[in-house]
Formats: C-alpha cells, structure tokens, sequence
C-alpha cells in the first residue's frame, strides 16, 4: 500500500474514492449486527501517451469480525496504439448483457463471504493479459489468465455419521487448487461487433471453473471408515454469445453459454454435468424516465442428469453424488429463473427507489436488495435497504438465506 501511494504522489495521478460506513442488521429471528465495517476505497490513474494504468484497493475495518484488511480490487496497465492495444494486470472482465442473472460472464471471480448492498461489489479483479485488435465495427480480443482465483463461499467444515461404520468429513480449507505451471494457463477468444442497432458478441473461454467440484478419499480406522471430501477445481469449456438491441421504447437482450466440463458423460459423482444456460429480457422507463421497468426470463439444463440410482452399486460414490449436487445446486435437472425489476427516480433527482427479485420456480427460492439512495449534497449518498434471500428449494438463494437470515442495512458514503 505504501509502495502504491508512493507512485500515486510521485505521479501526480488523478486520485477519487470514498469513505463509506455500513450496518447489516437481522431483522428475522435473530437480532444481531452481520457487519459493522468501515472502508476507504483509494482509486487513481496513469496517463502517459499511448500508456495508462489504473488502480483501486480498499482498506476495510469489521468490527465483528474484529479484522481490518487490504484489499486490491484493480491495478492494471494499457498500451494503445491504432487498433490494437494490450492490458496487463488484475482487471474486473464484464462479459454479457443480462442484469443480475449472467451464464457468461464467468471470468471475474466473487467473493460471497462478505456482506454488500451492490452485487458489482462481490467482484474481484483477475489477472489477466487482454489484447485486442480494433477493426472498424468489430472488436477482436484475446484473453489470456496465468493465475487462478476461485469464488468464495461461506462454507463451514462438516463432520456427519452416515452410518455405524460410514462417516464423512468435508473441509472446504483443503480444497485443491490448480498449480501456477504454464500448462495450467487459461485463455479465451472474443468478438464483439455491430449491426444496424444489435450490439453481439461471440464468446469462448477455456478457463478452470470458477466454482469447486468435489473428490473423496476414504481412511478406515478400527470400526469406522471416514469420507474425506475436499474441493477441486477442473477445466471447464463455455461457448457463449450475447446481443442486445433497441426496440422502440425497449432496450432487449438475452445471453446464453454451453459448458462442457470435465465430466462429458456424468459419469463422476463429484463432478458437475454438462450444462447450458439462457437468460433473455427487457428493459424500458416511463414518465420522462423517471420510473423503470425490467424483465427476465432464465433456464439451465443439466445434460446426462443422474439420480443417486445410477451409483447404487458403489456406496461411497452414491453418497458422493447426492452431497455434491446439494453443493453445486444441481438437485434438477431443469430450472427455470425470472427477475423483475422495479425503480423510481424523484424529479429533483436526490433520491430514488430501486429493486430487483429474483425467483427460482424450480427450488421456490428468491433473493433481492431493495433499497432507498437519498443524496443530501455532490458526493454525499445515504442508502438504507433489505437483504433478503431464502426459500423452500435447495439453491445459492435459499443457503444464503439460512447463513446471514434476512437483513436490514445502512450505508453513508462519502465520495471524493
């Protein structure tokens, strides 16, 4: 941090960010504090010629957790000269179109374990190399990833009896990460053009799935045989593509990606199946925009969908299956989403209403953040909303739900 401040003066670079206080409160069963936590987020940038760079970190105290970190979030570097150009560091990498709900962009790795008000806010940069060839109407990239950061999960160790001679204990601390050799480097192909007023994109990536598989190694001690299972993380393939278009007072969009992971045929209990995910909607306002008004359509299917059945002659890996598809949240083999999207700006434009929900027909689960922004003064935010997520089914929304309950929170911000 200190090195960063450093080059920060000695540069003269353009320096913003903000000081920013927040509280999440249960407001269900249990009332208790989830996160006290202040942060200075730093950000600054470099401009030079053909060069510029740009960097944020985040110093943040939690004092629930009683912990004060530093966190970078960006730092990268750009050289440009006519249509082709090249970026070097950790970068957040958006890919598709969709709100809320996005099967492609994979690339950026989310950290869950902490509480925050803006899903932007979950997303961590990557490192990565990124060239891109600029031809007219048509934008060329390469992606390249030497380093591997998975997403984080709230997942505590679990120690179960299965039966009298059967126990299993899962670790989430010991998962397995892929090594840092240049056979393990990650890469993807973009295009990214127009036509007329469809703005499309062609996506393929052949990276390490961002969410963990899971393996099993078996110990017998006297009377007892124990189920190690650990995380591991595989390749995974995604051929994606994305568009979205104006029509009339509508903006429209819709993304949509294979993936082909490690296990073609589902024949791995630990390992997820196959996938493809779609998600298409549309966005409009109303009343000199002053209200908004959005809706999504999602559906993910499961290819070579087993049930524990197709494993009943092996014991350890039936078990296996059904504990990982609880893990992946993959207990169907269809699952249909929907978002709606509600928001109101005042006429003054100091303050707005603004919500998005989420619904998992297949599990009945849902996840939304409401939430009131008021700005008394330029650079003064104040937001005061609900984190509310949980359900009947068994997916992320309903595990979250069941690990932070349904929250209320307050943000003061100051921005510079």
């Amino acid at each position: 941090m200190f090195a960063a401040l450093v080059i920060i003066v000695v540069s003269n670079s353009p320096v913003g960010g903000f000081l920013k206080f927040e509280d999440y409160i249960r407001v269900d069963s249990i009332r208790r504090h989830q996160k006290i936590a202040t942060t200075f987020q730093l950000k600054f940038s470099l401009e030079s010629g053909d060069v510029e760079g740009f960097g944020v970190f985040n110093i943040v105290h939690d004092m629930v957790g009683k912990s004060t970190s530093l966190e970078p979030i960006e730092g990268y570097i750009s050289w440009e000269k006519g249509a082709f150009g090249i970026t070097a560091g950790k970068r957040i990498v958006s890919i598709g179109t969709a709100d809320w709900l996005n099967p492609t962009d994979v690339i950026t790795p989310r950290d869950y374990t902490s509480l925050h008000s803006d899903l932007e806010e979950f997303r961590k940069g990557v490192e990565e190399v990124n060239v891109d060839i600029n031809f007219s109407r048509m934008l060329f990239s390469l992606y390249l990833f030497p380093g591997f950061t998975p997403n984080r999960y709230p997942m505590k160790e679990i120690v179960l009896p299965v039966s009298p001679v059967f126990m299993v204990d899962f670790n989430p601390d010991s998962a397995r990460l892929p090594s840092s050799e240049f056979k393990n480097t990650q890469f993807g192909l973009r295009i990214h053009g127009f036509l007329s007023n469809i703005d499309i994109s062609a996506t393929y990536l052949k990276i390490f799935d961002r969410d963990p598989d899971l393996s099993a190694r078996t110990i017998g001690i006297p009377n007892n045989v124990v189920i190690f299972i650990y995380p591991e993380y595989h390749w995974t393939t995604m051929y994606g593509a994305d568009f979205s278009a104006t029509l009339g007072s509508w903006e429209v969009h819709g993304e949509g990606a294979y993936f082909l992971t490690s296990d073609r045929d589902g024949d791995n209990p630990g390992i997820k199946n196959p996938y493809v995910y779609v998600v298409a909607g549309g966005n409009r306002t109303f009343f000199d925009e002053r209200v908004r008004f959005g809706i999504q359509a999602g559906f993910k299917h499961i290819y070579n969908f087993r049930d524990s059945t197709y494993f009943a002659d092996d014991p350890i890996k039936s078990f296996l299956y059904l504990f990982a598809r609880k893990t992946f949240y993959e207990t169907v083999e269809n699952t249909y989403y929907g978002t709606l999207t509600l928001g109101y700006n005042s006429q003054e434009g100091n303050w707005s209403l603004d919500g998005t929900v989420v619904y998992d027909f297949s599990n009945e689960d849902y996840f939304s953040i409401p939430k009131f922004m008021y700005s008394p003064a330029d650079g003064v935010n104040f937001i005061a909303g609900l984190f509310l997520s949980g359900g009947k089914g068994s997916s992320p929304f309903s595990e979250m739900g069941k690990h932070v309950g349904k929250l209320a929170f307050f943000e003061l911000k100051f921005s510079f």
